[in-house]
């Protein structure tokens, strides 16, 4: 009788501990959380360059309120924003992802994870939402690089032109004439045919109040069948305009960096005509870098924590007044993260 009572109680203490077990891990299976909607969406071919959106449905399968704690995403391409960061029970919400394809051709692959937790019981999940897509071109650039680079430009030789041919790519869109427009207005762009395949791109670089290294984006419209369709050249052009102050450094690199290490960076602008005095105005840059301008008029830059690993890169602009004239200065960083 004894034996029987303590395998009963051991078989009843398994059977708690195997149903709460369980159900914990069945629940934060992500088939389960996200319920009957795809965690993966791929868009199949797409345009390099093009920016593309989704949307997941997820709910929340508890009898208790299930709170957003943050969202990282694989890479800074990709973009996930929940509606709001609090489902109630059997809540549905829309979590629309906008992710910018490659800048060349391959496949794409990126995810953003979102970590939740129930507001009672404080257990925690992840929900991986995952993208996959493979960029073609729409167009061959055949004389030089999708980058169109015009390198060391003196502020004084503005405006300044360089040409680009370019001819029909692989895709099987069938256009016969475009247009070509540069998004932050840096450029003047004339479209010249050639023959029936190939175009000439006259660019002609516009006397601005812009120093340090500029890049714009291109954007394309193609026409077939009477349609239209939009093709954008992430950063496809660059040049490092030279004038009367020089920031040191140029560039900054802050190195291979843990997670949690906050290297430092000091930049210092040097005017070239002693006579007039440089004064730092404003600074912007992103959410990886945090900039001050000290009392000695440098400004001090410090790496900022983060959740994501490999390369991180971006600019840090710079609005300065040298004498009566205001110019926007742009300093490119870069950094590569490890665990």
């Amino acid at each position: 009788m004894k034996k029987k009572s303590i395998i009963c109680y051991i078989l009843f203490i398994l059977a708690g501990f195997l149903l709460t077990y369980g159900i914990n891990k069945i629940i934060s299976y992500k088939s389960e959380f996200v319920d009957n909607v795809r965690l993966n969406h791929n868009f199949g071919i797409v345009h390099v360059g093009k920016t593309l959106k989704t949307e997941f449905i997820i709910k929340n399968p508890f009898n208790e309120v299930l709170e957003i704690l943050n969202v990282h995403s694989s890479c800074k391409c990709l973009l996930a924003t929940p509606k709001n960061n609090s489902l109630a029970p059997k809540e549905e919400i829309a979590i629309p992802i906008v992710m910018n394809a490659a800048t060349k051709p391959g496949p794409l692959n990126a995810y953003s994870v979102l970590l939740a937790q129930t507001a009672k019981t404080k257990k925690k999940y992840q929900i991986i939402l995952s993208i996959d897509a493979v960029a073609e071109n729409v167009i061959e650039f055949t004389e030089i690089s999708p980058r169109i680079n015009f390198g060391e430009v003196d502020l004084n030789m503005l405006p300044c032109e360089r040409k680009v041919i370019i001819s029909k790519g692989k895709h099987p869109l069938k256009w016969n004439q475009f247009t070509c427009v540069s998004q932050r207005n840096l450029l003047d762009i004339k479209i010249v045919p050639i023959n029936q395949n190939q175009w000439e791109l006259d660019l002609t670089l516009k006397d601005r109040d812009y120093l340090g290294v500029v890049r714009d984006n291109l954007k394309f419209v193609f026409y077939y069948n009477n349609k239209a369709v939009d093709y954008s050249l992430k950063k496809a052009f660059e040049a490092n305009i030279v004038g009367p102050v020089m920031a040191y450094p140029q560039s900054i690199f802050y190195g291979t960096i843990k997670q949690k290490d906050k290297p430092q960076k000091n930049i210092e602008f040097f005017n070239q005509d002693k006579n007039d005095i440089v004064k730092i105005l404003e600074i912007s840059t992103d959410n990886y870098i945090m900039a001050t301008i000290t009392p000695e008029n440098f400004i001090h830059t410090s790496f900022v924590e983060s959740d994501l690993l490999g390369e991180i890169h971006g600019d840090i602009s710079v609005k300065l007044l040298v004498g009566e004239q205001e110019y926007l200065y742009t300093i490119p960083y870069l950094a590569y993260i490890v665990e």
